[in-house]
């Protein structure tokens, strides 16, 4: 067993804030998209990186890449986010395994119709609707209740959860996405919740509204046309790992991250 990651100093206010070799992170969906970028960025800064997913091959070829890309240590759990009792497993071997958990990241994502256009309310069957809200909105709270305790016992952490912005307009409800509009509205409701209840500990909790962003969840697709852009995965990890790094007596809520429309294909400013 490796030991667990050096304790931080739990009275420093940006201790905790400080993506390095003594920063620990969690990062449920791990694997793909935006939470396997989030991982590898703070991998690439030194950071420990747990990936938690369901996926066995996938989880060991991210730990290896994990630490091909300078990682003080990489790590796997196989857990279903959307069942209490894999959530609780996490909890208990955060606890003994890592120590500590300075950032939860939740990137999870289920949708209906498979790769063709989704259902309307008409069309859509109950068993699709309740997959949805199990892994976008019940697999948020279970994994949100089982290491946000860890957080508030140390007065310290950050919890991101990845929401969505629906359309080029904000947090609009969009045709032939009944399911997943409601259950990433519901997503940003929660974490205002959550983040009231323990920002008196010190915890920070957030919901990132993304637009369009280059994965195969949306890549070719109607919701990817409306954006007139996507971003990069790898920008949007970026992002995040700045929000991290935000003030340590400020909060951000609810922010939108969106594609700029850039005339002839050409790259934005950096």
């Amino acid at each position: 067993m490796t030991d667990p990651a050096p304790e931080t100093d739990a009275t420093d206010p940006n201790a905790a804030r400080v993506v390095g070799p003594d920063f620990v992170a969690v990062v449920i969906g791990g694997t793909s998209g935006i939470g396997r970028a989030v991982a590898m960025a703070v991998a690439a800064r030194g950071g420990t990186v747990a990936v938690v997913g369901r996926n066995a091959e996938r989880l060991a070829a991210t730990e290896a890449a994990l630490t091909g890309a300078g990682a003080a240590r990489a790590a796997s759990f196989r857990a279903d986010a959307s069942r209490p009792e894999d959530m609780d497993a996490l909890a208990a071997w955060c606890r003994t395994e890592l120590g500590r958990v300075d950032l939860l990241t939740v990137s999870i994502v289920a949708t209906t119709g498979g790769a063709g256009l989704p259902p309307q309310v008409k069309d859509l069957t109950l068993a699709d609707w309740q997959n949805t809200l199990d892994v976008n909105l019940h697999g948020v709270f279970l994994s949100n209740r089982a290491i946000v305790p860890m957080m508030v016992e140390r007065g310290a952490g950050q919890v991101i959860n990845i929401g969505s912005a629906l359309s080029p307009a904000g947090m609009k409800g969009q045709p032939h996405s009944a399911a997943y509009s409601a259950s990433k509205f519901a997503v940003a409701a929660f974490s205002q919740q959550v983040a009231r209840e323990v920002e008196e500990d010190g915890v920070r909790v957030t919901a990132i509204l993304p637009g369009a962003v280059k994965t195969p969840l949306i890549e070719g697709s109607a919701i990817d046309a409306a954006f007139g852009g996507a971003m990069t995965p790898e920008s949007v990890a970026t992002g995040i790992l700045e929000l991290v790094g935000f003030m340590g007596d400020a909060k951000v809520l609810d922010p939108y991250f969106m594609p700029m429309r850039v005339r002839g294909g050409g790259k934005a400013g950096r």
